[in-house]
């Protein structure tokens, strides 16, 4: 049987982790750090070019101050945009660096949580865009992005994790809005009880669009920091028990559940972990040869674990 996420957590501060990282990490590490170095070094070539404008301008500012203001007005806005295309670039040095590395450590490390597995962006898995689309959850986008694709076994239940970015594009030209839906995790998970309505769990203040109406379960609590929507008022209070509502309220209260939206539909528990942060990255500015910074991307993945546990998602006695 798998082991549980908090016994994994356990082992990451055990001298457990410490002989895992010698034996399947280290042997990679004088590559990535080789690798960190010469990626970094661009960025802070970038960097002096992008501050380069900046210092003139100052100096100039202090010797002319009316001619530096005559320059601001009608040039202000090409150098706003130069600095923009700067952060851009560095954006996409550092982003070549951790796709780069990513392939070559990432696997390894997560074997450590169990029995996980990188999908490949070439592989036909890698396209989560129709499942996504085909959730009443995230109806309202019309451009999409995944950067990671996650699929494992825990505990005897196979989950699928996808990193998304989700956007609504509307407009054209000075009308054209740009509109984050949902950036974040997707984790999904089979439901073991049979359903065939939607309905949804979602943490009071997340404005996600979906159908439904609202629910009342009537516990004072639960309401107090989560909103229910249902096709079938009836299936609902059949899929949200009372324990399941306790769990829900204790995630709440642990702060796990502060971002998370869960959805049952297509025969899954979908879990949307709302969280603009990079997942499983290894950050170009900490050494390679750093612990600290492979430990930090496991407890991303005991995160998500826990999230399963705290549910009992794998346990058949009802939710």
């Amino acid at each position: 049987m798998a082991e549980s996420y908090k016994e994994v957590q356990r082992k990451l501060f055990s001298s457990e982790f410490n002989k895992f990282f010698r034996k399947k990490i280290s042997l990679y590490l004088g590559k990535i750090e080789k690798l960190r170095k010469k990626y970094l070094l661009f960025v802070y070539i970038i960097a002096a070019i992008a501050l380069l404008p900046v210092i003139i301008s100052f100096v100039y500012f202090l010797i002319d101050y009316e001619g530096m203001l005559l320059i601001l007005s009608k040039h202000g806005i090409n150098i706003l945009m130069f600095e923009a295309f700067i952060l851009v670039l560095i954006s996409y040095i550092v982003k070549g660096y951790q796709n780069k590395v990513k392939p070559l450590i990432l696997p390894r490390l997560l074997s450590f949580a169990g029995d996980f597995r990188i999908i490949d962006k070439n592989s036909p898995e890698y396209n989560v865009r129709p499942y996504v689309s085909s959730l009443e959850l995230f109806s309202f986008f019309n451009r999409y992005s995944c950067d990671d694709r996650i699929e494992g076994m825990y505990k005897n239940i196979k989950i699928s994790i996808s990193e998304i970015l989700l956007r609504k594009e509307t407009g054209s030209g000075k009308r054209r809005r740009i509109v984050t839906i949902f950036d974040g995790l997707l984790v999904k998970v089979p439901c073991l009880k049979k359903y065939k309505g939607t309905t949804y769990i979602k943490r009071n203040g997340i404005c996600l669009d979906f159908s439904g109406n609202k629910v009342n379960l009537e516990d004072p609590e639960f309401e107090k920091y989560y909103d229910v929507y249902s096709s079938d008022q009836i299936e609902a209070r059949y899929l949200i028990t009372t324990a399941f509502m306790n769990r829900m309220v204790e995630l709440a209260k642990k702060g796990i559940g502060q971002n998370i939206t869960l959805s049952f539909e297509h025969g899954n528990i979908n879990i949307a972990v709302a969280s603009s942060k990079d997942w499983f990255e290894l950050p170009i500015m900490k050494s390679a040869n750093d612990i600290v910074v492979y430990r930090a991307i496991i407890l991303e993945i005991i995160t998500i674990l826990s999230i399963i546990d705290s549910l009992k998602l794998d346990v058949n006695i009802g939710l």
